[in-house]
């Protein structure tokens, strides 16, 4: 780990991962060449869900990802270098809860229906949060790079593993116990983002010996806003949306519709970018793109409102001065 906060959040997603239902976030760990993302992962899959296989390749598509849903309690995806858009959608409502329907093989009526929450790791080199809806439900951690003078051989990382093992589970089943002691009694002064992960680790604290429960809160609301950045500086409408409110109108704000912000914005950004597959390319693509980064564009300050009243408008004001 690169610090203390990293290690608070990998126990914290571990214990919420050992509760029987959801939500839960997404771990997304980084790390350059040679940091040990894959056997990190392997071996957090195998403290709570042992497998034969217990990191797979990104599956082909939503079929493929709810019949590993259905054999396994933890998702453990390897060496990504992007998370496709259907991927993205279909790991949030995973990770969360939500249901999939698929024609059953070999039939043209009968249908497979499948609901469920399912505890996720991410891995890979670059960023996997590109996407705000399931930046908004991660939880990211960055490995260190390892001294070439400190690696080890992965088969004595193995056995010292199967070593430590039952002293790792039994110390995470201790904070479950003080979890479902301590559930009924939390209440939690601010409610963030995947407030149900805070309230189970808050109430699994005295158990982990964390005697101040806000020391995770910080470390979890810190993290949160470095992975709301990171997804903002990745998306070109926000940054674009960000740089054209304060650069044209950063006292009045605008208003106008869709198609006239569209315009603007299109001024305002290279052509290569204009181009490229994550720009919108109509008004109701950027009216939806709109919608996805509200929340980004509000956590830098800026206010966004939608109004469907004989016109759609969108009224965008800045960050209070």
């Amino acid at each position: 780990m690169r610090d203390e906060g990293s290690l608070k959040l990998v126990v914290a997603w571990l214990v919420a991962a050992l509760r029987d239902r959801g939500p839960y976030p997404v771990l997304v760990v980084n790390g350059e060449q040679g940091t040990g993302k894959s056997v990190f992962t392997r071996n957090m899959r195998s403290l709570i869900d042992p497998s034969a296989a217990p990191i797979r390749a990104v599956p082909k598509d939503d079929r493929d990802l709810v019949v590993s849903a259905g054999n396994s309690w933890i998702l453990a995806f390897d060496n990504l270098s992007s998370v496709p858009v259907w991927l993205a959608d279909a790991l949030c409502r995973l990770a969360t809860g939500g249901g999939f329907a698929t024609r059953m093989l070999h039939t043209d009526r009968e249908e497979s229906i499948f609901e469920a929450s399912r505890p996720i790791i991410l891995n890979g080199i670059p960023s996997l949060t590109d996407r705000a809806d399931l930046a908004d439900r991660a939880v990211c951690i960055h490995l260190a790079a390892i001294p070439e003078e400190e690696r080890q051989p992965e088969d004595e990382l193995a056995a010292l593993f199967e070593q430590k093992r039952p002293l790792i589970l039994g110390a995470l089943l201790d904070a479950v116990s003080a979890a479902l002691r301590n559930i009924a009694g939390v209440r939690l002064a601010r409610s963030p983002r995947m407030a149900d992960f805070v309230k189970w680790t808050t109430a699994a604290a005295p158990g982990l010996g964390w005697d101040d429960p806000e020391d995770f809160l910080s470390v979890y609301a810190d993290n949160r806003r470095d992975v709301v950045d990171a997804t903002f500086e990745a998306d070109p409408v926000a940054v674009a949306v960000k740089d054209f409110i304060l650069l044209v109108h950063p006292r009045e704000g605008w208003n106008g519709t869709a198609t006239e912000l569209l315009a603007l914005l299109n001024d305002r950004v290279t052509e290569s970018v204009r181009r490229s597959k994550i720009w919108p390319m109509s008004a109701q693509a950027l009216g939806n793109r709109i919608d996805r980064i509200a929340p980004l564009l509000r956590g830098k300050g800026f206010a966004i409102e939608r109004r469907h009243s004989g016109v759609r408008t969108i009224t965008i004001m800045p960050p209070s001065i």
